[in-house]
């Protein structure tokens, strides 16, 4: 399991309902992946609030540390970084 921050280049977002709450699904791939494997993650209002995201964005993916029982953690929007 990777863990740590990594550049990526936002490919598609769109808000999701999980249970009445907002969230956002984005579509991704890593800044230094050559063969550019999509990857996806749901993220909360609170990595996306003051931002406009589109696609073609220049974001950063963080991999947080795996917790001891808890299995793995999933990727997380860590920060916008602009417009590419």
């Amino acid at each position: 399991m990777m863990k740590g921050t990594r550049d990526a280049v936002l490919k598609r977002i769109q808000p999701i309902s999980i249970h009445g709450q907002m969230s956002w699904e984005i579509v991704f791939t890593h800044a230094d992946d050559p063969g550019e494997q999509l990857n996806a993650a749901r993220v909360g209002p609170e990595a996306i609030v003051g931002h406009t995201l589109e696609a073609g964005d220049k974001i950063q993916v963080e991999y947080p540390r795996r917790r001891r029982r808890q299995g793995h953690a999933p990727p997380r929007l860590a920060r916008f970084c602009g417009s590419a």
